[in-house]
């Protein structure tokens, strides 16, 4: 399954504007450490990360949902040169 399947793979939202399947913060606590390992550990893009959550799991959220969320646990593959961190 492609990524572009998945966001278009049932659209339908609740009264709210929410997809109902969508991962809850109890979901991104319990998959952190496998979103770890394919992420960072195995290097693998976030597109495919977001398609293996999905097919192997069940965890719904986009590629925005991930990158808030990699963002918050300080997660970052890619950092600029010179940005201080060695």
């Amino acid at each position: 399954m492609s990524i572009d399947n998945l966001c278009i793979a049932d659209a339908q939202e609740d009264e709210y504007g929410r997809h109902p399947n969508w991962a809850t913060p109890e979901d991104w606590e319990n998959h952190q450490e496998t979103i770890r390992r394919l992420y960072l550990d195995e290097k693998r893009p976030l597109k495919d990360v977001v398609v293996i959550m999905e097919t192997e799991y069940g965890f719904r959220a986009t590629a925005k949902m991930y990158k808030t969320r990699l963002a918050k646990w300080k997660m970052l593959k890619n950092r600029p040169r010179g940005s201080g961190h060695s």
